[in-house]
């Protein structure tokens, strides 16, 4: 009897041990299961917060990024510079496009006379004035193949300043070019006043007056010059008086430069005075210009 008391209290008291673990282990699974969602929910709520730290900064990068390249664009385009190979390539372009005007302005067209734009200026007439492609081997052929001869009086005379006919024709064109005449001009209206060189007339060939300055008829011989520079500069300066308004470039030589109407003639054609319809001009023959564009023909054919 006693025995089974014993052995119930035991049993009994096992019993609660047991209900006491059980409950015991119970609360500790739902306080680890509790402090696993807290600590879940504590994670997450760090991660967003992370994550949103992390963007903020990844923006304000992308922006300071972004600004600095926007700010090297700008600088680059207000400092831009043309590599040295484009800009030498657009001088050159420059050049051509000039030179090209150029020749088209001093080409003619069988005695028509073109701007630089290539525009007819005036039909049939041709400008006194101008620059020139001309050089002086192209009117020394051309003196030669009309069957002339230097005169002996300028090979024989170092004084002269010329003492090749390849002297002289560099002289004309130095000294046109130099006033901005052209140089086939002032070359046919010497041809044409002197009778190739030879003169014969008022004015004799010691004179180095190649134009008849001054010699007005009646046995006037006319102004005299140096040699054939000097000579070849005052005709330079009073086809200049007679065909424009510009300055001298050179000190004036010409000793009839002032009893010029400035401007009268600006073409070949008007340095006849029965052509020219302002009533001034260089002499007073027929045709006198139109012979002077005649000879212009001929030497570009």
């Amino acid at each position: 009897m006693i025995y089974m008391r014993r052995r119930n209290m035991i049993l009994a008291l096992a019993v609660l041990i047991a209900v006491f673990c059980v409950v015991f282990l119970q609360n500790e699974i739902w306080s680890q299961a509790a402090y696993s969602k807290v600590s879940a929910a504590a994670v997450s709520d760090i991660e967003v917060q992370y994550a949103s730290v992390v963007q903020a900064e990844i923006s304000e990068q992308v922006e300071k990024t972004v600004s600095t390249v926007q700010k090297k664009i700008q600088e680059a385009e207000a400092t831009e510079v043309v590599p040295e190979d484009q800009s030498e390539q657009t001088e050159e372009t420059e050049e051509t496009e000039e030179t090209a005007a150029l020749i088209l302005a001093d080409v003619w067209d069988g005695g028509n006379y073109y701007n630089v734009d290539g525009n007819l200026e005036t039909p049939e007439l041709n400008a006194v004035m101008g620059n020139s492609i001309m050089t002086a081997e192209q009117l020394a052929a051309y003196f030669i193949a009309h069957g002339q001869s230097y005169p002996s009086y300028y090979t024989q005379t170092q004084s002269s300043g010329a003492t090749t006919l390849d002297m002289f024709c560099q002289i004309v064109i130095e000294e046109a070019s130099a006033e901005g005449v052209r140089p086939e001009v002032v070359f046919m209206q010497t041809m044409k006043e002197t009778g190739w060189l030879k003169f014969g007339g008022d004015v004799s060939i010691e004179q180095y007056n190649f134009a008849g300055i001054g010699a007005v008829g009646g046995g006037a011989a006319g102004s005299s010059f140096a040699d054939v520079r000097t000579g070849i500069r005052a005709q330079v300066q009073h086809l200049k008086a007679y065909a424009s308004e510009e300055p001298l470039n050179n000190e004036c030589i010409d000793p009839r430069f002032d009893y010029v109407t400035r401007s009268s003639s600006p073409y070949i054609e008007w340095l006849g005075i029965q052509e020219n319809p302002n009533g001034g001009g260089w002499a007073a023959g027929a045709g006198y210009g139109g012979s002077i564009v005649s000879m212009i023909r001929e030497l570009n054919n």
